[in-house]
Order: C-alpha cells, then sequence, then structure tokens
C-alpha cells in the first residue's frame, strides 16, 4: 500500500483579454482548492485581465502564444505537479484530491479530465461525447481537459512545444511517449464559445484538418494563417 504523501500544486493559467471569464474561474479556484499556488501569464491583455488576476494570483507577463505562456508560468511555479487550466473552464471540485491520490502510482506521468462544453446543445453533448471517447481510445490529452504533469516530467520532454498552434496536442504526444497518461472520468466544464461562433460543423472540419496537417508537418505558420484566416 502506498503511504500517502501529499503534492503540491501549482495552477497555471495563460490569459488573453479574459475579463470576462477570469474572474469566476479564479473565485472558483480560492473557494475550493486554497492549498494551491495560483499562477496567472498574461500575453499582453488590454482589459482588466491582469487587475482581475492580482487579486488572486500570482501575475507572470510573457509574449502572446499559449505554449510561451504556459513555459512561463511552469518556470515560476514551485509545485511538485503542474496543473493547467484556460480561464473558460471550471474545474470538477474534487480535481485536487484526484490528482494527488490518482499521481500516487510512478507510472501515471500527467493526464486531464473528461471534456465536457457545458451546454444544454445535443449537438455540443455528442461532440463532449465522442471526444471523450476518441481521447480515451487514444490516450490524448488537451488544455481545455486541464492537463496535470509532473514537475520533473515537465522539465524532461521540454514544457510545451512554443509553437502558433498544437502545443497542446504535441506536449501530449510527448507525455505518452514516456509514460501513462491517465483521463480522469470527472468532468471539466469548458466555454462553448467558440462552437457558437465558428458554427458546430464548420469547427469540427477546421479542427480536424488542422490536426492531419500538423501530422503530415505542413508549416506552422501556414496552420496559423488558416485557422485565423489570416492573408499574407
Amino acid at each position: 500500500m502506498h503511504k500517502y504523501k501529499r503534492q503540491h500544486i501549482s495552477i497555471i493559467i495563460p490569459t488573453l483579454n479574459e475579463e470576462k471569464n477570469l474572474g469566476f474561474l479564479l473565485h472558483y479556484i480560492k473557494q475550493n482548492f486554497n492549498s494551491c499556488e495560483i499562477i496567472v501569464v498574461d500575453g499582453g491583455s488590454s482589459d482588466k485581465t491582469v487587475e482581475i488576476a492580482q487579486e488572486f494570483a500570482t501575475v507572470v507577463f510573457s509574449p502572446k502564444g499559449r505554449g510561451k505562456q504556459l513555459n512561463a508560468g511552469a518556470k515560476n511555479a514551485t509545485g511538485d505537479i503542474l496543473w493547467f487550466l484556460h480561464a473558460d473552464t471550471t474545474p470538477h471540485i474534487e480535481s485536487i484530491k484526484l490528482i494527488q491520490s490518482n499521481m500516487l502510482d510512478k507510472n501515471i506521468v500527467g493526464g486531464g479530465f473528461a471534456y465536457n462544453l457545458g451546454s444544454t446543445s445535443m449537438a455540443l453533448k455528442f461532440i463532449s461525447w465522442f471526444s471523450n471517447q476518441k481521447n480515451r481510445l487514444l490516450k490524448r490529452i488537451y488544455g481545455d481537459m486541464g492537463i496535470f504533469v509532473r514537475r520533473e516530467i515537465f522539465n524532461k520532454i521540454d514544457g510545451f512545444p512554443e509553437s502558433l498552434l498544437m502545443e497542446d496536442f504535441e506536449f501530449s504526444r510527448r507525455l505518452k511517449r514516456i509514460g501513462k497518461i491517465l483521463i480522469l472520468p470527472q468532468q471539466i466544464k469548458t466555454s462553448p464559445r467558440d462552437w457558437y461562433k465558428e458554427g458546430f460543423t464548420k469547427k469540427v472540419i477546421k479542427d480536424t484538418c488542422i490536426r492531419m496537417a500538423y501530422c503530415m508537418n505542413v508549416d506552422d505558420q501556414k496552420l496559423y494563417n488558416w485557422y485565423y484566416g489570416v492573408k499574407r
């Protein structure tokens, strides 16, 4: 039987103009996970994101780019386990206990939680269900699943790639190569805002094509331009 040893967790949140979502998440974290270190890494917000973050967290500044921001947060963190959250997510209330208890298994290098778009739409409920089946089968974790990882493992794989896109996809692939990835069944809710903004069908097709193109080594800048509609 394992002897329980509490592991300190650092929560790292990358932000860019997230004043509408960040306050709720930070209140929630303080109320339910007050033993954790909280680091907000801002990529140059022009709204009140930084002002809100400073009430609850250590604020770190970084060049814009999720991979760069996540790495900057990890560099400033003191925890044994790094837990990366998006500003528009709501973690399960038992998340900390679940991470700490499951990470007693030294074979587990990291993991995430079940994906939930937090919508009453039947289409989005299906997308959440299908994504969870696929991710469990492929042992794949994405940023909106609340990625957690041992600090020494994070350092061993050189953190997140500082690419323009797909930093979580590549991080998951690196993680999978060196140990066991755990996807916990408890759900982390994430905002469906991008799905409503782009349209369900368009987003599914675009995300699928981006992953395929990335796996075919299409240039990072070209992927970014296509994904965000940048004309050169």
